[in-house]
């Protein structure tokens, strides 16, 4: 399967967005714009970011979810039910009203894609419709999960709908605390630990306050995770680095389900959504090439790819002829 073919994204302005971290993890977050403020407004930042590769990502996603329910949608409580009913409620009036060229309810019980056709209800019955949190990840681009606070102030995950993951699968973290999810992730140490924690406990009610940041990942052929998620493995098949080699990106906001007179104290879940996007280094030198080589020089993950050496030629011998046409 050729990478535009692929679930992620490929839509660049993403990439000539993204911000560039040193470190991996990051917690760096930036702000959504508030959605009552519309999207004609200077440095829109959405909080749902449909592209140009809608169609092609969401028949991607319906395929996904029709091969594996089971694997991509998981509602882990009753109680989870219902906050994906609040989720779709709040993510089809944002899609209507900031994008009605692709979206629109109708007669108060149906969300239209436009772009796709599909139609899905607004209040799905449990015994013949899809679930709530099912709906909302076949809408549009973004991968959801549910997170639930306890009393003992654990935020346990607790449904989702997980199309495109990196070397991890959402049943395997259903009922899970954020620091066993984030146990193999390198470099989560306690500083990060508590910065997280403080975003989640601090993480005001939607609309407010919808926090966003982006990841870096590096991989190999058309994106795929490695066989046991091994980035190590051999690379005398790469050959054209450019072409074979990729930066995968995910986009992911942050944000608190407001409490309501309907939902009382669905306060307690965080919702957090993933947008993955993904492009061939030939098109990130091209583009963000030198920041993005001052990057993987200081992140600890990526300097341990088997295939690091060949993007560091790859990039030393095209930035001069990009810089140079540049000028």
């Amino acid at each position: 399967m050729d990478a535009p073919e692929l679930m992620p994204s490929t839509n660049e302005d993403h990439l000539d967005g993204m911000i560039l971290n040193r470190v991996n993890p990051s917690a760096n977050m930036w702000s959504i714009t508030h959605p009552n403020l519309g999207r004609n407004v200077d440095n829109f930042r959405p909080w749902l970011a449909p592209d140009d590769d809608l169609e092609r990502v969401i028949r991607n996603r319906k395929e996904s979810y029709a091969s594996d329910p089971n694997r991509v949608c998981v509602v882990g409580n009753k109680r989870a039910w219902g906050a994906g009913q609040q989720l779709l409620e709040i993510q089809a009036d944002y899609l209507s009203k900031i994008y009605p060229e692709i979206y629109a309810i109708e007669n108060d019980a149906e969300i239209i894609n436009k772009a796709t056709g599909d139609r899905y209800p607004l209040r799905p019955d449990k015994q013949n419709d899809l679930p709530p949190i099912a709906i909302c990840g076949l809408l549009g681009q973004e991968d959801f999960c549910i997170i639930e606070r306890q009393d003992d102030g654990r935020y346990i995950m607790v449904a989702g709908f997980v199309a495109s993951p990196t070397n991890w699968q959402l049943p395997d973290f259903i009922g899970k605390d954020m620091d066993t999810v984030h146990e193999s992730v390198d470099n989560y140490d306690k500083r990060l630990k508590k910065v997280v924690d403080r975003v989640l406990d601090r993480l005001p009610e939607f609309p407010e306050g919808i926090q966003a940041r982006n990841n870096l990942f590096l991989r190999l052929e058309t994106g795929h995770d490695l066989p046991h998620g091994d980035p190590y493995s051999d690379t005398s098949h790469i050959t054209d680095p450019g072409k074979q080699i990729y930066l995968r990106s995910e986009r992911e906001t942050l944000t608190r389900l407001p409490a309501t007179n309907e939902y009382p104290d669905n306060d307690r879940y965080v919702i957090f959504s993933i947008k993955p996007h993904l492009f061939p280094i030939e098109k990130v030198i091209a583009k963000r090439g030198r920041r993005f080589m001052e990057v993987i020089k200081k992140n600890e993950k990526i300097r341990r790819y088997a295939f690091l050496s060949m993007v560091e030629q790859y990039a030393e011998n095209a930035l001069p002829s990009i810089t140079e046409s540049k000028e």
